[in-house]
């Protein structure tokens, strides 16, 4: 199993978590995410300058975006940043920044090309098969070949503790992913079917990693999954990663 802290020598990954704060807007008022943010950020030796937030949308999105996107949503929360799902850039310097709560933040690395990408994989961004997209978009524009990509899912909700009372997605789609009760609820396996769809891509059985943190069981993270079960507050914690 990879290192939780460590993906690849040429990133710099970092995952926040309940310590550092609620990092979104939607969850807290402005200048408390904002300084949450900061202090996060130089804790691992960034600032918000260096970062781009993808504004997510649930939607099959994915944008390539560089220096002059920097800082982008990162400083106000009038600034949603760059509405995609996923984001790819190809310059060092480029902190690409993910709010999650129980979704999966993954990492697409190509040390060969130095294409990078990170993706927010929900049930619905799975379903819409952005990983895919993400890593055909990274072929078609920068030229990689899927077989040297580094795939790692970062913290997020488990397939044993992902449990919902209806299932609306095709379920031919998901039928290996998906566990049907006898009381009728739905067990859903979103980390498989991203890792299905990888390897259909083209990545490499061993270059594909996923976290052993469930966001749901873990206390230490914020998720959306056990705030509407327990009524604690929401709250959304961060990945960053880029290219040294």
């Amino acid at each position: 199993m990879m290192d939780e802290n460590f993906i690849h020598e040429d990133l710099l990954y970092a995952v926040s978590n309940r310590e550092d704060g609620n990092l979104s807007c939607k969850w807290g008022p402005e200048k408390t995410v904002i300084d949450c943010r900061g202090k996060f950020l130089k804790k691992n030796g960034l600032t918000p300058g260096d970062c781009v937030i993808a504004d997510l949308g649930q939607s099959d999105g994915v944008e390539v975006v560089g220096k002059n996107d920097s800082g982008k949503g990162m400083s106000s929360c009038r600034d949603r940043g760059v509405a995609a799902d996923s984001l790819i850039t190809n310059e060092k310097g480029v902190y690409l920044f993910l709010l999650i709560a129980d979704c999966i933040p993954m990492v697409l690395y190509d040390p060969v090309k130095k294409i990078l990408a990170l993706v927010h994989l929900g049930r619905l961004t799975t379903n819409l098969r952005l990983v895919d997209k993400t890593i055909r978009k990274m072929v078609e524009v920068f030229g990689v070949d899927p077989s040297n990509v580094i795939a790692y899912g970062g913290p997020s909700i488990g397939k044993n503790s992902y449990r919902l009372d209806f299932f609306k997605e095709d379920k031919n789609e998901w039928k290996d992913f998906v566990r049907q009760e006898r009381d009728g609820k739905f067990w859903v396996d979103v980390a498989g079917h991203n890792r299905r769809q990888l390897l259909d891509m083209g990545v490499k059985e061993n270059n594909i990693y996923t976290s052993s943190i469930d966001t749901f069981t873990s206390l230490e993270y914020f998720s959306h999954y056990r705030s509407v079960r327990t009524g604690e507050n929401e709250g959304r914690f961060a990945t960053v990663v880029g290219m040294k």
